[in-house]
């Protein structure tokens, strides 16, 4: 009965440093694992605030055309032009710059 035991303490031996082993693979690969997360975190993070930024580029570009656009609509109803053929083809690029950054504001809030 004596060999049987000796058998059972090596088997239990080898079976600890087994798993000894392998909880310290697992432990450096959570380790890796934790520093890529902390990097994807850090990286969302930037991409969040550029994202702000270009939000907040965008409305000013807005804020600003619109004022542009409204003070040209109202010179051209005192100079009595109210023709908004004229008005379209001489503010063409305000207009399209406002629909693009309209578009890009949109985008972003989605």
């Amino acid at each position: 009965m004596l060999p049987l035991q000796e058998k059972d303490v090596q088997y239990i031996m080898s079976w600890k440093l087994i798993v000894s082993s392998q909880m310290d693979i697992l432990e450096r690969e959570n380790a890796l694992l934790r520093l890529n997360v902390e990097r994807i975190m850090e990286n969302q993070v930037h991409m969040e605030y550029k994202g702000i930024i270009i939000l907040l580029v965008s409305w000013v570009c807005i804020i600003l055309t619109i004022s542009k656009l409204f003070v040209e609509m109202t010179m051209s109803v005192c100079r009595k032009e109210p023709e908004f053929r004229s008005f379209c083809t001489s503010n063409f690029s305000w207009i399209l710059l406002l629909l693009s950054c309209s578009i890009i504001g949109i985008i972003l809030l989605l």
